[in-house]
């Protein structure tokens, strides 16, 4: 009998976290499902630990490739799924316990082709928690138009993780993920919420994303990262044709999240692992500058409080000098006040006050 959900796990160097990770999914009650471990060429004891775990329980599946990147490694997982349903688990993040019986609830009343859950952001090196939700409803596509900026503001449709997809949507429409280091989440969540009929939002937190201590929100630089943020633009253009129109508030939320990317694709220039010489630096920022999709970003963006309208200001300068400093500037705070970039960053993330999820 095939299992009702695919939990899709893509594994590289997780020798700290994997256990945990599969320990979360195979405490729950449910046994409907596969979870499936796609170890992405991993050079610790990853694979011993899996392969130790899938000897004690059958709904575990391995697949070893050679280092590839967590798209590979997720492309690869669907053509493997036998579930209904799909979803996604990063290798160092954990589910909520309650995770089968309240999604199994739903798909055995609700034909939906996705669920969007709630989920917390969890600092282990004693920074703030946050949460991040939305109020349960269930839409369909024309509906959707009402609530995406909504969603995309609370940062509910940037992560692959933290939803369920139809198996057949995502398989008979050729969703799979692009081969980035960096957005490709979003691509895909834009892909298939295009071909979706009907949407189950839920306020409920089911998943636990970790951010470590070793870890860093600004230390990976990655050289496509502008062509990346114009692609996501160009879907939410395409949704617009599934969905209707949005509403001139929307699109200005939606300017908005744009504005706040462009924003990070330059602090991408100042991060510690960029290669790139100074000057390189300033090429790259005044080819964003004047690159046609900012010059209309900047020229209908209207008023975004007090911080984002101050960064507005800098670039519509088209000051190299005075955009290379603000980066910079911004890149230090984020690395040492990181509760504060995120607060930032996020308007809509709620803090966590203490373990049992309550919330100032």
């Amino acid at each position: 009998m095939a299992p009702l959900i695919s939990i899709i796990v893509p594994v590289y160097n997780a020798e700290l976290y994997i256990e945990n990770t599969v320990h979360s999914v195979i405490c729950n009650k449910s046994d409907q499902y596969e979870l499936i471990l796609v170890n992405d060429g991993s050079t610790d004891h990853s694979l011993n630990i899996i392969n130790h775990l899938a000897e004690k329980d059958a709904r575990i599946k391995i697949r070893t490739i050679e280092n590839s990147g967590p798209a590979i490694a997720r492309n690869i997982g669907m053509k493997m799924s036998s579930g209904k349903y799909i979803m996604f688990l990063d290798s160092d993040d954990m589910i909520d316990p309650e995770t089968f019986d309240y999604v199994i609830h739903y798909i055995e009343t609700i034909d939906t082709d996705m669920i969007i859950f709630s989920f917390q952001i969890k600092n282990e090196d004693g920074n703030q928690d946050f949460y991040y939700g939305y109020d349960d409803r269930i839409v369909d596509t024309t509906e959707l138009k009402n609530i995406f900026s909504d969603l995309y503001q609370n940062n509910l449709l940037n992560q692959i993780w933290g939803k369920i997809y139809s198996s057949d949507l995502l398989k008979k429409n050729s969703v799979t993920f692009s081969d980035y280091k960096y957005g490709e989440d979003r691509l895909f969540v834009f892909d298939a919420i295009k071909h979706c009929t009907k949407i189950e939002i839920s306020k409920k937190c089911l998943y636990y994303y970790y951010i470590r201590s070793e870890d860093s929100l600004v230390t990976k630089f990655y050289d496509k990262k502008f062509e990346v943020c114009n692609l996501i633009d160009d879907k939410i253009d395409d949704l617009q044709k599934c969905c209707g129109d949005f509403s001139t508030t929307a699109l200005s939320e939606i300017n908005y999240m744009y504005l706040k990317s462009i924003l990070s694709c330059e602090i991408n220039l100042f991060l510690p692992t960029c290669p790139y010489s100074f000057q390189q630096k300033k090429q790259e920022i005044r080819s964003i500058l004047n690159h046609e999709k900012v010059l209309k970003a900047l020229k209908n963006a209207g008023r975004y409080g007090i911080i984002m309208n101050v960064i507005l200001l800098v670039m519509r300068t088209k000051s190299i000098g005075l955009n290379c400093f603000m980066a910079m500037a911004i890149t230090k705070i984020s690395s040492r006040f990181p509760t504060f970039f995120i607060k930032t960053k996020h308007p809509q993330a709620v803090q966590i006050t203490d373990k049992s999820g309550e919330s100032i």
